[in-house]
């Protein structure tokens, strides 16, 4: 899903969704299943565990684009959930998205902590 353009640009296709949306959610995206591989996660606990922590070199990725876009990183969280709803709700009955979703809901106040301090993605 990825293609480079005639000047070197890397861009990202995104055949799921087929959709216009926000360019960070579909980085958010990529990095959580990113994050699955490097982890190793097979199973539906281990994929979960992996998108919750997240890694430090996704959530140094993360920082640098939304820098690049001057996109204040507080914003990331809420992208992180509607990213995560609308996969959820764009795949009814999927059992691991609602537990992505889920997952969310129960660190609510660490991911939307006032000073924008969180761990994860």
């Amino acid at each position: 899903n990825l293609v480079r353009n005639g000047s070197g640009r890397l861009g990202v296709l995104d055949w799921e969704g087929v959709q216009r949306g926000p360019a960070l959610c579909d980085l958010l995206h990529f990095v959580s299943h990113w994050d699955e591989l490097a982890a190793g996660a097979v199973t539906p606990e281990e994929r979960l565990r992996a998108f919750v922590t997240g890694s430090p070199a996704s959530r140094r990725q993360i920082a640098r684009y939304c820098e690049k876009l001057q996109i204040d990183s507080r914003f990331v969280p809420v992208l992180l959930v509607y990213t995560r709803v609308e996969i959820a709700l764009r795949r009814p009955g999927r059992t691991l998205d609602a537990r992505y979703v889920s997952a969310l809901a129960d660190r609510g106040e660490e991911l939307f902590r006032a000073d924008g301090v969180r761990n994860g993605p």
